[in-house]
């Protein structure tokens, strides 16, 4: 599969998720679902998101935002309201060392998790019993948080590999795949739990970057072995 046919059909499943996304709100309306008003008083606007991105302590989530976004009776209210909060936010990072320092918080909060942040959902579920100390045992953390390091590896190995290899499409395109995920998630909320529907995406590049590991230690050895 060619570059050109890998973007046409990328556009193509953007298109088709929007439309997706279009004839289930319409179709939410016209069974009486929901109506015109109600999705204006509890809809929120994009611009929540990209406001709770901005909070000064890097959380994920921020339920004092949601609770001042719900406050406006209207959506055009609760955008306008998020607009002006993010200038006034935006001026607390008005300079390269803020910009980075949200940059590098950010990023580290998506991607430093083995465990995609597993032990917040299990106090919400509280299992109990042998179930709740295995998953909270030191040696399952430090098995997934090991586990994700080598999965980071290989994938910054398998990104070198496939940059230079642009006939190889599939990684290609996984390389721009990650690259958007990883800007997107600059602007928007960003719990490590978001990456799991990138998986495939990011094991492709593992894949790869393994062999190229592979590749890199053989021809060492033959070169060590070779100079003996």
């Amino acid at each position: 599969m060619g570059v050109k046919r890998g973007a046409i059909l990328s556009l193509a499943a953007v298109m088709l998720f929007i439309g997706v996304s279009k004839a289930a709100y319409y179709g939410g309306l016209s069974m009486g679902i929901s109506d015109e008003k109600m999705v204006d008083r509890y809809r929120f606007p994009v611009t929540h998101w990209i406001m709770m991105s901005l909070n000064s302590e890097y959380k994920t989530h921020v339920d004092e935002d949601v609770d001042f976004t719900m406050s406006f009776d209207t959506y055009d209210a609760k955008k306008q309201a998020n607009i002006r909060e993010i200038k006034a936010r935006l001026e607390n990072i008005s300079t390269p060392y803020e910009a980075c320092k949200m940059a590098y918080h950010k990023v580290a909060r998506t991607w430093d998790s083995g465990g995609f942040s597993y032990g917040k959902y299990l106090s919400r579920s509280d299992p109990s019993g042998d179930l709740r100390e295995v998953l909270n045992s030191r040696l399952l953390g430090s098995y997934v948080d090991g586990y994700h390091s080598a999965m980071l590896i290989a994938m910054a190995f398998g990104a070198v590999y496939a940059a230079g290899k642009r006939r190889h499409s599939v990684l290609f395109f996984s390389i721009v795949t990650l690259t958007g995920v990883i800007l997107f998630f600059l602007i928007w909320e960003n719990p490590p739990r978001y990456i799991v529907t990138f998986i495939p995406v990011i094991m492709l590049l593992c894949t790869a970057g393994t062999r190229f590991i592979t590749a890199i230690i053989s021809r060492f050895c033959k070169r060590a072995s070779a100079s003996k």
